[in-house]
């Protein structure tokens, strides 16, 4: 938030108001506040919502989803737009809530066409390396089951386990079904549809047959109770999310036949520590036993796990790549890696990472609610990213903008910027000294970060976010221009 004159501000209000009153013989009145009511945005992309006619109140402006939250999530907020981003098909409200009044508009979410898992959603700050196009594979006729195995573990509840057949069409009879509930899939059914069995707990195992070539989007998402499946040689495609929050999921074990990799496939599975692939798929591989999933054509990875080893040859961490990967905690990339892309290491439990010499890019996010984030490197070699005075955090050198930080961070000399979520959700961050130098705070730099309690920012300073601290609410002790200021409220109004 920029820094404005109080008294500008008013003799504007009162030379509007008495050039009203002359002009029209009444006085002027303010223009209504409005958002659109209605907007449309494809799963994996963004939509900025603006406020008109709000420029000038002090008032808080509030954003939420206040319906269908499943749909869209808001990545960004201020006081005059806040941006959502589409999560699944499906409709959803978002409303701007300013004091008694609420402005609501209707999200429609879409599925964007041929998304593949790993590709980019957001620009960044480099171009990405080009992607060839993949080639097309012809399922080989001989039929053999591959398994996808989760924890053995099952408890029978009283009763026993209902096995029951699906059809194609009876997924909600299922999911009504109490207690555990195995699956024999039909013969001759060849796709299992989007959400079919989504946030069914009671699943615990299901059985494909070979007429099955897709497993649709959101098939199976949520299903934390699934024990076992088997992906025969059969499917071809994967739908995005088809897996998502699968958190029983132990090792993926991906057949020949799969040509097509939704995005978020596989995300949120934080139990998973074994990813095989058939080692005569021409699209993807494991190679060098490194326990993820690699698209060969483009050497990008594009689903890791805790136990994962990135290869020599790998050239980007895909889109997702690792997110939700509760289980990983460190993990030190290649020379051959130049992209770490969008969400890359969103919500894993990543205590400590090396950024290459290579490395020219790093997407959105990347590093987005990593809480348990302690060490960040980055090799002296690099050209466009530093960790300067060992600072435990990624400097873009080009602009002086902190990125990416945690816990241990110590904001170096030369920074001229804390960028946009560089601290988001760092709950292990208590203080923090920002150094003389710093001249602007960005979005949402320091939203969430739960344990900060006390932070000093220089005079230099001269632009903060609107929500820079927000819900940030232990934060009681802030240090400016000599004067302590005991909540963020208090110091963005004397700001």
């Amino acid at each position: 938030m920029k820094k404005r004159t109080k008294q500008c501000f008013t003799a504007v209000t009162i030379a509007a108001m008495v050039g009203g009153s002359i002009g029209a013989g009444v006085p002027a009145m303010a223009a209504k506040v409005t958002l659109p009511k209605t907007a449309k945005v494809a799963v994996g992309a963004k939509k900025v919502l603006k406020l008109k006619n709000n420029k000038r109140t002090k008032r808080t402006v509030k954003w939420k989803v206040s319906k269908g939250k499943k749909y869209v999530k808001i990545v960004k907020k201020s006081k005059k737009s806040c941006t959502v981003k589409g999560i699944k098909k499906g409709n959803a409200t978002v409303q701007a809530v300013i004091g008694a009044k609420k402005y609501s508009c209707k999200v429609k979410v879409t599925v964007k066409a041929k998304n593949k898992v790993g590709e980019s959603k957001r620009p960044s700050v480099s171009p990405a390396p080009e992607v060839s196009k993949r080639p097309s594979v012809s399922p080989e006729p001989e039929k053999t089951e591959i398994p996808v195995t989760a924890s053995p573990e099952v408890t029978d509840e009283p009763g026993g386990i209902v096995t029951i057949v699906y059809d194609g069409t009876n997924s909600d009879e299922i999911k009504d079904i109490p207690g555990k509930v195995n699956v024999i899939v039909k013969d001759g059914v060849t796709e299992i549809g989007a959400s079919a069995f989504e946030d069914c707990s009671g699943l615990a195992s299901i059985t494909l047959p070979d007429s099955v070539t897709k497993i649709g989007g959101d098939a199976f998402r949520c299903c934390g109770g699934l024990a076992s499946i088997t992906l025969p040689d059969s499917v071809t495609e994967i739908g995005q999310g088809a897996f998502y929050g699968c958190n029983g999921l132990m090792s993926i074990m991906l057949p020949e036949s799969v040509t097509e990799i939704g995005f978020f496939a596989f995300c949120d599975c934080s139990n998973l520590e074994s990813i095989k692939v058939d080692e005569n798929n021409r699209v993807y591989d494991s190679r060098e036993n490194c326990n993820a999933i690699i698209e060969k054509s483009s050497n990008k990875l594009v689903v890791g796990c805790k136990n994962t080893k990135v290869p020599s040859g790998v050239t980007s961490i895909g889109l997702d790549a690792f997110n939700g990967c509760r289980g990983l905690t460190s993990i030190t990339l290649p020379e051959s890696v130049t992209e770490i892309g969008d969400d890359a290491f969103k919500n894993s439990g990543l205590t400590s990472i090396t950024i290459s010499e290579s490395v020219t890019k790093i997407g959105d996010e990347a590093f987005f609610y990593c809480s348990n984030l302690e060490s960040i490197k980055v090799n002296e070699n690099n050209k466009v990213y530093d960790s300067r005075e060992n600072c435990n955090a990624i400097i873009e050198k080009s602009s002086n903008t902190l990125i990416a930080g945690c816990k241990n961070t110590k904001v170096p000399s030369g920074v001229t910027k804390i960028g946009r979520d560089a601290f988001f959700s760092c709950s292990g961050l208590t203080s923090i000294t920002i150094p003389e130098g710093v001249t602007e705070i960005g979005d949402s730099a320091f939203s969430y970060c739960s344990a900060l309690t006390s932070i000093t920012i220089p005079e230099s300073v001269k632009e903060i976010d609107y929500l820079a601290f927000s819900y940030c609410d232990n934060l009681t002790n802030i240090t400016w221009k000599g004067n302590i200021y005991a909540s963020v409220n208090d110091f963005m109004d004397a700001f």
